[in-house]
């Protein structure tokens, strides 16, 4: 998704299954290949974890209008109230965090950007790509990384 979105802001942009196709590469061959290829900049994006989120909503009284009234006691219209009660309540998710990092690969490889991402709740692996393709890409082009 993120060679898609940079291609779309006139960035070329290459996959790394291309240039890793069996396995993820270890930092030493990460950087080799950083040195020796015409790459401009290398874009990683790793996740830093997923962890459970308890938020809890206590329970709550209030006030509320529930019309106006005759009332014969007091000989004219009164507006009568009602206490509505709302049970409190526990909500549980998936916070699930990303970290992504921009790279010079023309100089000595040093990083230029950084950003890190939670997403609530994702639904799956393509909605949390696009959630985090659609948060960074426009962040690189605000902070001048991209076009």
């Amino acid at each position: 998704m993120f060679v898609a979105a940079l291609q779309k802001r006139h960035v070329l942009a290459s996959p790394s299954y291309r240039a890793f196709p069996d396995s993820v590469p270890s930092e030493a061959i990460l950087q080799q290949t950083m040195m020796d290829s015409a790459f401009e900049g290398i874009l990683l994006s790793r996740s830093t974890g997923i962890k459970q989120s308890q938020n809890e909503a206590p329970s709550s009284t209030s006030t509320v209008s529930s019309g106006v009234q005759w009332s014969t006691f007091y000989g004219m219209y009164i507006t009568a109230y009602n206490t509505v009660y709302v049970p409190g309540y526990r909500e549980s998710g998936l916070i699930v965090t990303n970290e992504i990092t921009i790279w010079d690969a023309r100089k000595d490889g040093q990083m230029v950007w950084s950003a890190s991402t939670a997403t609530q709740n994702p639904t799956d692996a393509k909605a949390l790509r696009q959630e985090v393709t659609g948060l960074i890409v426009p962040g690189l082009a605000r902070d001048g990384i991209i076009p």
